[in-house]
């Protein structure tokens, strides 16, 4: 089997980790594998797409006309010709909406050459006109079509011009042309989103969940870690993203670093634009890509703080768990499959600094080290990487076969 995945980037954050795993996997296993990509660290049989000065480009057209992924047109075209001389048996789209594809040229080569697809929706822009989440807005036009769209400028924003409803029709007639099309969500949430949608139609369209490596992320000894930043005897609050802003709870977590006593201190590893703002009980950690210094960090942690209200999975979330550290998330979109009596809590909207103050006193009183053991076994049953991988190499057969 000859397999190609394209992602936005080749081994770091989420999506990135999803698509090493699969390359590493593939190529154990005897099949061919290549990772096409933006941007990330050099990888074997890996191929960087795109050319510095269009990304550029592409950048600024996306905001000037609305129109988003009709340019790079020379970096598609050496990307189209690295297909050419593959000549992959499938291709597996993750993430693309980062300022470097022209989606068709992309999908005209696919739907020509009658290429098999696997897409993985890591969030909901392969069904909507433009937005990677609608929860927040509560707006549902993607189930017939997009326009005038509450978040225009957002995501990737349009300073001017409304093209959603162009590209929702384009992505709808694309994606419905692949003849052998498989729609794979890693939660139960986002597949019944996609369900609403045109990807209903899809021949494939079923919830894989994201794959977590219990050989990384473990309970660790953090002795170490908590002496080196003078953390003895305090209640250790963790947050981990990306890049911290409001959307995922940079506003709640400053809100909370108020309300909690001195014996409680606040860990945020991520970038954060203005790192002058953070009090003193704060401590800032930059993003970090090593997955063991990762999971040292979960294992200091006592509780694990998720302010995201759009997730379709919930990765960091999941590594904590398998590093035995109880969570709290919002009951919502994704978040919901990760809850259980073991796993950890759920706070309420508009209500969760309280609901936070009153979780910490009771895990001060109530943690029991056989609740960190289930949620060992909760991220193994469900997420273990190894199963995770074999999932996805029956769903390439099955597609495969048509």
């Amino acid at each position: 089997m000859k397999v190609l995945n394209l992602n936005t980037v080749s081994s770091i954050r989420s999506t990135g980790k999803i698509v090493n795993y699969l390359h590493e996997y593939l190529t154990k296993n005897g099949h061919e594998s290549y990772v096409a990509y933006s941007f990330g660290p050099k990888i074997r049989n890996g191929f960087i797409i795109g050319i510095p000065f269009e990304k550029k480009i592409e950048a600024l057209t996306a905001r000037i006309t609305g129109f988003q992924g009709y340019t790079c047109y020379l970096g598609t075209l050496n990307f189209i010709e690295i297909l050419k001389k593959i000549k992959p048996d499938l291709i597996h789209i993750h993430n693309i909406h980062s300022n470097f594809l022209n989606y068709p040229m992309l999908f005209e080569y696919i739907i020509k050459n009658k290429i098999p697809v696997v897409i993985t929706l890591h969030d909901c822009w392969f069904f909507t006109g433009k937005c990677t989440h609608y929860f927040t807005q509560n707006c549902y036009k993607w189930q017939t079509t997009c326009k005038k769209c509450p978040k225009l400028k957002k995501d990737i924003p349009s300073w001017f011009f409304d093209r959603t409803e162009k590209m929702f029709n384009d992505k709808k007639r694309w994606i419905s042309s692949i003849e052998n099309l498989a729609v794979i969500g890693p939660s139960l949430w986002i597949i019944e989103e996609a369900k609403k949608s045109f990807l209903k139609d899809s021949k494939i369209i079923e919830t894989i969940y994201n794959p977590i490596d219990t050989n990384i992320f473990k309970p660790r000894d953090a002795t170490v870690l908590k002496n080196k930043l003078n953390l003895n005897d305090k209640f250790i609050i963790l947050g981990v993203a990306s890049k911290f802003s409001e959307n995922n709870g940079l506003d709640k977590f400053i809100e909370l670093s108020k309300i909690i006593d001195k014996q409680t201190i606040i860990i945020l590893i991520g970038g954060v634009d203005n790192k002058n703002i953070l009090p003193s009980n704060i401590i800032h950690i930059n993003e970090t890509h090593n997955r063991e210094d990762l999971s040292i960090y979960y294992s200091l942690a006592d509780v694990y703080i998720n302010f995201t209200k759009e997730n379709t999975f919930g990765f960091t979330t999941a590594e904590a768990l398998a590093c035995g550290t109880p969570i709290v998330v919002y009951k919502t979109t994704a978040n919901s499959e990760m809850l259980n009596d073991a796993n950890g809590y759920e706070m309420t909207l508009n209500k969760e600094l309280n609901d936070i103050i009153s979780i910490v006193e009771n895990i001060k009183k109530n943690e029991k080290e056989e609740n960190k053991q289930k949620r060992i076994d909760f991220v193994k049953k469900n997420f273990d990487k190894e199963k995770i991988m074999k999932e996805y190499i029956q769903i390439y057969n099955k597609i495969l076969k048509g």
